[in-house]
């Protein structure tokens, strides 16, 4: 290897994580994935990503140059997705919750009707 400067431009380190532009590109991939996770169903799986979505937000939130890094479209982007990634978990709830309750009915019906079929058991 010799010591001459190159007309290369200098390659930076492989780990820019800490980079405010990389956090940024970083959580918009997370709630990318977390949507995708939640538009299949699979809300134990996008719940295991918050952890790392938690910590990119505090990471961009925490240095000081992330607020100004990344573009005004970039920025819409990441509020479009939380925006969207709320809406499909409010809908996830919902069903849910009508699920739920379906179950419970379900099983009111059975318990009023299985009293009365021990009677007839006999």
């Amino acid at each position: 290897m010799s010591d001459a400067p190159s007309s290369e431009p200098p390659r930076r380190a492989a780990s820019r994580e800490g980079e405010p532009g990389v956090m940024l590109d970083r959580l918009q991939g997370l709630l990318q994935s977390q949507l995708a996770l939640v538009h299949r169903g699979r809300l134990a799986a996008a719940m295991d990503l918050f952890d790392e979505t938690d910590r990119c937000v505090r990471g961009i939130t925490g240095s000081r140059g992330a607020v100004g890094q990344g573009s005004t479209p970039q920025w819409q982007c990441i509020e479009r997705l939380y925006q969207k990634l709320a809406l499909a978990l409010m809908s996830q709830r919902t069903e849910v919750l009508a699920a739920l309750n379906a179950v419970r009915r379900g099983k009111k019906v059975l318990s009023t009707y299985g009293s009365r079929t021990t009677v007839f058991r006999r």
